[in-house]
């Protein structure tokens, strides 16, 4: 009877245990729930995770040890311009991890700051206002989309597990960088290693969410607005396999079908505006945190040789370059989109047929369609707060100014 019972015991906590999992996993499957996931490791109240149990036990303690690693940091650089004047190197890396801890909280408050617009460019990706008429090619455009945002938190996370992994291994160079401050050297014992691991071993859990959360952010707005414009231009694209049997009902059926591109051309260009606004504020930090961290992690990278301190800073270091990078290259892909629906209207008023009868509509149409592919060509360049043009030539630059910080403090430190 006991074994009897013991059996459906296991086998009742097995069915609960695979259950659990299966959830997790369609849970998982939802790019947005993974984001939402990772903005609570952030710190940042979202609409769906407020209705967690642990959402508010998990926040406090990110933002706490968040606090204490940069308390941590600032106190160790403090240490360092006093008594180790002379170190060169540990002075560098103290500005490195309180520079590289500064810019991650203004992130986050800028994160917070347009949180509003960034929920209405999500409603918008998540709707269907935005259709090619084909609706089959509309579910593999969004489909497209969500695999692509899932695969990229999928790699989010898995960074931040390697890192705290690696972290986690033992490390005299990471005890002196972003160890226990030298004012507490007097703790030891068990205290000792507990405030160590949250230093040390959990720097990645405290940092990297934050740090993360805005390209991750801002990359899923730009790759869905990326997916509704490819919509966008697939209708167009549609309009040049309209039989020509006779002009009054060509016209007749092109102006209706125009007039229900412009609506949703208006609707996207109205949330392009936003993406815009959002965009504009939050590279801003990118740009110059990259600019400073990427060759200062380079030097540090230099002077520490090869240990897991210096693997995760490499990690770090390509982590930024190609947070710039991808920035740049969602956004020229919508220029590139854009340009294809340029040359969509070109070749549909080369392709309009002319009729004595019809000369209004002609014009007309032809005019509309010259004044929409006029604004579409200037409507997605994006700047940094009007400081520079964000593409693919502002990431060379880039590259060009952190090789140039680095060849700078190999030289003078």
């Amino acid at each position: 009877m006991f074994a009897f019972l013991r059996v459906v015991r296991g086998s009742l906590r097995y069915r609960w245990i695979t259950n659990m999992i299966h959830r997790w996993i369609q849970r998982a499957s939802n790019c947005f729930w993974l984001l939402d996931s990772l903005l609570l490791l952030a710190g940042i109240r979202s609409e769906l995770t407020s209705h967690w149990a642990i959402e508010r036990p998990i926040r406090y303690f990110v933002n706490c040890l968040f606090g204490c690693q940069a308390i941590a940091a600032g106190l160790r650089l403090f240490h360092a311009l006093v008594h180790d004047q002379e170190n060169s190197f540990l002075i560098v890396c103290g500005f490195l991890v309180v520079i590289s801890l500064s810019f991650t909280f203004m992130k986050v408050f800028a994160l917070n700051c347009i949180r509003k617009p960034i929920d209405t460019l999500r409603s918008f990706i998540i709707s269907v206002r935005i259709s090619s008429g084909d609706i089959h090619f509309d579910e593999v455009q969004q489909n497209n989309f969500y695999r692509s945002a899932r695969g990229m938190m999928l790699v989010v996370y898995v960074l931040i597990i390697l890192d705290t992994v690696l972290l986690s291994i033992p490390n005299h160079s990471a005890e002196g960088i972003i160890g226990v401050p030298p004012q507490f050297s007097w703790i030891g014992g068990p205290v000792a290693s507990i405030v160590s691991f949250l230093l040390v071993s959990l720097l990645a859990v405290g940092f990297f969410p934050k740090y993360l959360s805005n390209v991750t952010c801002v990359g899923i707005l730009l790759m869905g607005m990326h997916a509704k414009l490819k919509i966008v231009a697939y209708r167009y694209d549609r309009l040049l396999n309209e039989p020509v049997l006779n002009c009054g009902q060509y016209f007749t059926r092109i102006d209706r079908e125009i007039r229900g591109i412009f609506v949703q051309q208006l609707e996207y260009w109205k949330h392009l505006r936003i993406l815009k606004n959002v965009v504009g504020k939050t590279f801003f930090f990118v740009h110059y945190y990259a600019i400073f961290s990427i060759g200062t992690s380079g030097y540090a990278i230099q002077k520490v040789g090869i240990n897991t301190l210096s693997i995760v800073s490499l990690a770090s270091t390509l982590i930024f370059l190609l947070e710039y990078y991808l920035w740049c290259h969602w956004i020229d892909s919508l220029q590139d989109v854009a340009d294809n629906i340029g040359r969509t209207i070109s070749e549909l008023c080369i392709r309009m047929p002319y009729s004595r009868e019809y000369h209004a509509q002609y014009t007309g149409l032809r005019v509309s369609l010259m004044i929409t592919w006029i604004n579409t060509q200037h409507a997605f360049t994006m700047d940094c707060l009007g400081l520079f043009k964000i593409s693919t030539f502002a990431f060379t630059d880039l590259v060009d100014t952190a090789y140039t910080m680095l060849m700078f403090l190999i030289n003078v430190c």
